[in-house]
């Protein structure tokens, strides 16, 4: 499937309506795949709600603290879910997820305008990393408001060491410009990178990481807690499971 864009701005209305067949077919293709509309924005607007009446905070790592029940809810979204099952099969495991506002970014990046090029793996030795990650957007972005930027096709280049530089790919990089509710879907081995805000403004995201049933979990990815499983219900649990 070709990528329509306009310069280096990827055309968002190419993503509309897309078959399930369409949508693995480009995520195969390029390590990539856009959702729009995956969260409607009533949703969107109660998640950051619950945020802030749960602690207010810059970001929330799932390992070390769960999430209030809205954020929960997220997990199983059936419009998210769908879209990664298509994408990397119907047996998926949710092994990580992050709350970030992107507020402290380097000096570096704010002039470059967005993170450095990177990959998001550990390479435990044994195996290729297969996961899926997702970003869900609680803002609409810009070309010079926080923009996703991905290099396609990347995914498929060999391994490399963790914090390898690809900046020299920077050329054939291209803007994901997000809307409130979108999902950006990425292969892990995609090349990527966010964009920052300017005046260092919250970036409020949701980032979640699934990855096949089929594959063992590395030794880095930890256990979920024995009485959050048990607490779980019968859609949240199979996901939560090692």
């Amino acid at each position: 499937m070709e990528i329509a864009r306009h310069g280096s701005r990827l055309d968002r209305d190419q993503y509309v309506g897309l078959t399930p067949r369409e949508q693995k077919a480009h995520f195969e293709e390029h390590g990539f795949l856009w959702v729009p509309d995956a969260v409607n924005r009533q949703e969107i607007e109660r998640l950051v709600t619950d945020l802030d009446a749960h602690q207010p905070r810059p970001s929330l790592d799932y390992a070390s603290e769960w999430p209030p029940p809205s954020s929960v809810a997220l997990i199983t979204n059936h419009n998210l879910l769908a879209a990664i099952r298509t994408c990397i099969g119907d047996d998926i495991r949710f092994f990580k997820g992050v709350f970030g506002q992107w507020l402290n970014h380097g000096e570096e990046a704010m002039r470059r305008g967005r993170q450095t090029l990177h990959r998001d793996f550990d390479n435990d030795g044994r195996s290729s990393p297969t996961w899926c990650n997702s970003a869900v957007y609680c803002l609409d972005l810009e070309p010079d408001r926080g923009p996703f930027w991905v290099i396609p096709g990347t995914h498929r280049l060999p391994l490399t060491a963790n914090g390898t530089d690809f900046e020299h790919l920077a050329g054939q990089a291209l803007m994901l410009c997000a809307r409130a509710g979108d999902a950006a879907l990425f292969h892990c081995l995609a090349v990527h990178a966010g964009g920052v805000m300017p005046g260092r403004e919250p970036r409020s995201s949701f980032f979640y990481s699934y990855r096949p049933g089929n594959v063992p979990a590395a030794d880095y990815m930890p256990e979920w807690p024995p009485e959050l499983l048990e607490s779980a219900d019968d859609e949240l649990r199979p996901l939560l499971e090692r």
